[in-house]
């Protein structure tokens, strides 16, 4: 039976974006049967999966390799052992997902390259099984390599293989215009962008908010540690008031760093469901979307895109959008004429900006249009299907769901 088999780092399921981004796209391929092998160490996954999906996993090759370098002379002994040991259990692996997918009667791949791990053992199955090849990328390996502190024999090694699927694929799949720019030499064709995409606005109340507070939101994890600290800095230098009003924030995230030199009124809920987590963010007033201007983020500032987005989009809510200017949400704020942009770390700079928002009910009412806007259009969960479609069923796109 003609089959799709997935390989990724993550399973379908509810507990993180990995797994809510691979839930939904299947959810998009509701008519054709897929197989999905996740490459984790963490088989509690397992436990929060539905029977729905044909889903199983694989312990990653080992990494031991794959360690903090003091010296060179350290770095080059890992990628020898990584060569000698890990490689070995890598094409392990592609053995042991090659006799998965041929048990599924699977007719093409799709691999979603989101670690090391993913894509060593597919540039190995690749290698030895000739099955059309379709690639889905969320973050640069550049990114992948910097996480894991990869030794630089390994990484010369992993961003080889990475280009290699990326050549040989019928489509390559990613997640921004900039991916899409710096990708397309590489490819067979022009790569297609696939955003996540959630329900429509429609089904959102409108919150009313409290006339005597400015609420400000924020979910997801905080990786953009130097902007979140000036954007806090920015509300002490406020003493946490705008336009008239007391700050409130509204903080949807596993742990985040605070730091006030004055009392500051901020609601923790940690993490929530992506339901609850839009409903938190519809009754504030404004919404922080930060991208890191670390230069050690630069591949997934510049070349990533943050999925928190498709959360803000349904909301309906005004968004400041905090990037440096070669990030990826600075080119689409440009190209979508949404939300207001600050590419600048100047704490001062923010707060005058913040003031002048919280001060003018119609620039907050006109960016609250184009929250909409975007969420009805490239960020709806339409488009996000039909982008899923357009990249694995080229024959049947269409589908309402």
């Amino acid at each position: 039976m003609n089959a799709i088999s997935l390989v990724a780092c993550s399973m379908p399921g509810s507990r993180h974006v990995g797994e809510i981004l691979i839930a939904d796209s299947l959810r998009a391929l509701h008519d054709f049967r897929v197989q999905t092998i996740a490459i984790t160490s963490n088989p509690a996954t397992v436990g929060t999966l539905d029977s729905t999906w044909n889903s199983s996993w694989l312990e990653p090759p080992l990494e031991s390799a794959a360690t903090a370098k003091p010296n060179w002379l350290v770095g080059v002994k890992n990628g020898v052992r990584r060569i000698l040991s890990y490689e070995r259990f890598a094409r392990q692996k592609a053995d042991e997902v090659h006799a998965r997918v041929i048990a599924a009667g699977g007719s093409r791949l799709w691999a979603i390259l989101d670690s090391i791990a993913v894509i060593d053992v597919v540039y190995f199955l690749v290698k030895k099984f000739s099955v059309p090849l379709f690639v889905q990328v969320w973050d640069d390996p550049q990114h992948l390599i910097f996480l894991r502190n990869l030794d630089s024999l390994s990484a010369r090694r992993t961003l080889g293989r990475f280009r290699f699927l990326i050549r040989h694929a019928e489509k390559v799949a990613v997640i921004s215009e900039q991916m899409q720019t710096a990708y397309e030499p590489d490819t067979q064709e022009k790569p297609i962008i696939i955003r996540h995409g959630m329900g429509s606005t429609s089904a959102i109340p409108c919150r009313i908010t409290d006339p005597s507070q400015f609420r400000i939101g924020f979910c997801g994890s905080m990786y953009a540690t130097t902007a979140w600290k000036a954007f806090q800095q920015a509300l002490y230098l406020k003493r946490w008031k705008l336009g008239g009003k007391k700050v409130q924030m509204l903080i949807a995230s596993p742990v985040i760093e605070l730091d006030s030199g004055t009392p500051a009124d901020v609601r923790f809920y940690g993490w929530q469901s992506p339901h609850d987590t839009v409903q938190l963010m519809a009754a504030c007033d404004l919404l922080y979307l930060p991208q890191g201007f670390e230069p050690g983020q630069r591949p997934i500032t510049e070349l990533s895109f943050p999925t928190k987005l498709s959360t803000y989009a349904q909301t309906g809510k005004p968004v400041f959008v905090h990037s440096p200017a070669y990030g990826s949400l600075t080119e689409f704020c440009k190209q979508q004429q949404f939300g207001c942009l600050c590419n600048d770390l100047n704490a001062m700079n923010i707060a005058q900006m913040l003031e002048s928002l919280a001060s003018d009910s119609a620039s907050l009412d006109r960016m609250a249009l184009s929250t909409r806007r975007i969420g009805q259009g490239v960020l709806s969960r339409e488009h996000f299907q039909a982008q899923v479609r357009e990249f694995l069923l080229p024959d049947q796109k269409a589908f309402i769901g």
